[in-house]
């Protein structure tokens, strides 16, 4: 028995030293240096104030003043003031609100819908907890997925709620890929 074992010969051309920096400096331009800071905390443990703080620290030790604070998911921060649990949300939000404006920077968070919209597209009056939320908002979006849609990764937005301008009532859809980390890989009205 015999084989044979096709070989084919490759020739590469050396990459440069200079290519090489000129392609990290390209890298470097397009990230500007890491502008983001992650502040990672347990569950309440942290207050808005708390967090203020933190990013007055930020301020001061590293002249790092934020554009866009994301906040994963409000309702699970440590409340201000002790009271009811719809009272105590609403103040959290009221106080991010307040962060907004105070620093002229985008908070975006997350919340959750209520039971009731677990089998139905998500609407203003499905949010979790308290409707005030939505009086302290810019606006909010939802993230709608029907199991079938979910598993073809098919996502459907849709704007609930807007403080400026015109609310847009027609849904954008998008496809996803999450297992490589692709929230939307396309996306139409």
């Amino acid at each position: 028995y015999k084989s044979k074992i096709k070989q084919k010969v490759i020739s590469r051309k050396a990459v440069s030293i200079e290519e090489i920096e000129k392609k990290q400096k390209h890298f470097r331009r397009l990230f500007r240096g890491g502008d983001i800071r992650v502040l990672a905390t347990p569950a309440y443990s942290w207050t808005i104030e708390r967090l203020d703080a933190e990013i007055d620290n930020l301020v001061e030790q590293e002249g790092f003043i934020p554009d866009v604070i994301i906040v994963d998911y409000a309702d699970i921060m440590a409340p201000s003031e002790k009271g009811d649990y719809r009272n105590q949300l609403d103040g959290i939000w009221k106080r991010l609100r307040g962060m907004a404006q105070k620093r002229k920077a985008v908070v975006f968070t997350a919340s959750q819908s209520g039971r009731a919209s677990i089998d139905k597209n998500v609407d203003s009056k499905d949010i979790a907890e308290d409707i005030r939320k939505l009086a302290h908002i810019t606006s909010m979006v939802s993230l709608n997925q029907s199991p079938a849609e979910k598993k073809a990764g098919i996502l459907r937005l849709k704007q609930l709620a807007v403080r400026e301008g015109e609310q847009e009532l027609r849904e954008a859809v998008c496809t996803q890929c999450l297992t490589i980390g692709r929230i939307v890989t396309v996306s139409h009205f």
